[in-house]
């Protein structure tokens, strides 16, 4: 399927995955994490990251592709299901073999939740992303949206740019990153970071324009 064609599906298919699947809500949390591709294709592109990630794979496997998001994991912070994101892409591999590409959207909960600083969670997405790539695989980031629409969290990350700054690291040291986090617009506000199902589908779509460039 080409990129064109994708993207075409899923304005089709996107807001009728978000009805029809569990959304996220609350900080990083999901209502039901997958511990398998709901699609049921283990090949093509990955999806790794915390509860916003959970929500955009839900999407991605819409039209065939292989969702592995573990909602509320950071990399360095825990998981539902999995200690961090590191543990959790090594666990899929065991069950799936390797993806094509796997996208990796996370680091709003390590810098929320445990109060890393962002130097640190940096240089752990970096040190996955070198070992990954070492091993054969195709790692891009995704920047992780910034809330709108007056959410009021006054947790830190969010609301003191730390988030904003791990996005432009990302960005400044891997060309090849996704900036799609303007794109995950409009948020749900008030005490909810998540996006609404229109900004869901939009991050999906900027995903697939992106992700050949």
């Amino acid at each position: 399927m080409t990129i064109k064609k994708i993207a075409t599906t899923l304005l089709a298919v996107g807001l009728l995955t978000g009805a029809c699947s569990a959304s996220p809500s609350g900080v990083g949390s999901p209502s039901e994490p997958t511990d398998g591709p709901p699609s049921g294709i283990p090949t093509g592109m990955w999806i790794a990251g915390d509860s916003i990630a959970y929500g955009v794979g839900m999407r991605l496997s819409a039209v065939g592709d292989f969702n592995i998001a573990q909602g509320s994991t950071g990399y360095i912070s825990r998981g539902v299901k999995a200690f961090n994101v590191p543990e959790r892409i090594a666990l899929m591999r065991a069950a799936y073999g390797d993806p094509d590409t796997l996208l990796i959207l996370a680091g709003g909960n390590d810098l929320n939740n445990n109060h890393e600083t962002v130097e640190d969670v940096f240089e752990a997405a970096s040190n996955l992303h070198n070992q990954l790539e070492s091993e054969g695989i195709d790692v891009r980031f995704v920047t992780e949206p910034i809330p709108g629409n007056g959410t009021s969290h006054n947790v830190q990350g969010w609301t003191t740019g730390e988030l904003d700054a791990l996005n432009d690291l990302f960005i400044d040291t891997y060309p090849d990153t996704l900036d799609c986090g303007p794109a995950g617009h409009p948020t749900r506000g008030g005490n909810d970071v998540h996006p609404t199902e229109l900004g869901y589908t939009a991050l999906a779509e900027c995903i697939y324009m992106q992700i050949g460039v």
